[in-house]
């Protein structure tokens, strides 16, 4: 049987705004709050909570080194940053795909 891999991408404009959406919810529904937990803990350096979008972003404006919208739009940059990593892996994954860039426009 054939395979056919396909790919839906947003167009960039909307991914990024996605991402920037995604990072104000986060900071309205508590990712200040669960960071703070979480530091509690003394999470080790190397843990995998450490490693997500937007903890080390936190941490740094709970210690007072950047402000709030500062480390919204970090944290906001480097999820847009995955988001173009993530869309470039799918790329580059089975010679045989379809990608549909614009697929508001998109008929079967």
């Amino acid at each position: 049987e054939d395979f056919y891999h396909i790919n839906i991408e947003l167009p960039r404009q909307k991914l990024y705004q996605n991402c920037n959406q995604r990072l104000d919810l986060m900071f309205k529904n508590g990712a200040v709050q669960e960071v703070e937990k979480l530091l509690e803990q003394n999470p080790a350096e190397d843990s995998g909570v450490v490693k997500t979008i937007g903890f080390l972003e936190i941490k740094d404006y709970l210690q007072g080194k950047i402000d709030q919208n500062q480390a919204i739009e970090i944290a906001a940059q480097k999820t847009r940053n995955y988001a173009k990593r993530q869309l470039t892996w799918f790329r580059n994954q089975f010679k045989n795909k379809v990608i549909i860039s614009d697929y508001l426009d998109f008929k079967l």
